[in-house]
């Protein structure tokens, strides 16, 4: 049984497509920052407020579109 509520929670997690891409975004612009510039202390200033802020947006786009769906 925990196999099956296992499965159903990933796919309720990917069903969120919208924070995907958001969290992917966010990531992939640190993970650049930090290959482009490595060893810079700036660096870290810019990247973490980045992915917050991505991780923030992908959750509030996604959280309007539910609200959207729901109203329909």
């Amino acid at each position: 049984m925990w196999l099956i509520d296992l499965i159903g929670g990933i796919v309720e997690f990917w069903r969120w497509w919208r924070l995907s891409i958001c969290l992917g975004i966010a990531v992939g612009i640190a993970v650049a920052l930090h290959n482009t510039f490595p060893d810079q202390a700036w660096v870290w200033f810019v990247s973490v407020p980045t992915a917050i802020i991505g991780i923030g947006l992908g959750f509030w786009w996604q959280i309007r579109a539910d609200d959207r769906d729901y109203e329909a």
